[in-house]
């Protein structure tokens, strides 16, 4: 494939280096999801971008949470895209 997209998930479950090891040298690869971590070591890693979830008032998340709002429903937090810079 030429655009691959990982969850965030295949970090906890220890799959993020069998399915990178799948992916064409030339794939564009993304992790994407509210798991996906946003750190940019993952691009040391083979990934292209990361798109996550950042939580930026935590009071806020926590209450949404609290109060069993799925994701959409939750407030305080911003969706975020980290590219990795072109060498």
């Amino acid at each position: 494939a030429d655009v691959v997209a990982i969850t965030g998930t295949a970090l906890t479950n220890h799959t993020m280096e069998h399915l990178l090891g799948l992916c064409s040298p030339n794939a564009y690869v993304i992790a994407l999801g509210d798991t996906a971590p946003l750190s940019t070591i993952l691009f040391d890693h083979g990934l292209d971008a990361i798109s996550g979830t950042r939580v930026y008032d935590a009071n806020l998340a926590l209450r949404c949470v609290s109060q069993g709002g799925n994701f959409r429903q939750i407030k305080g937090v911003k969706r975020l895209t980290l590219m990795k810079q072109k060498e």
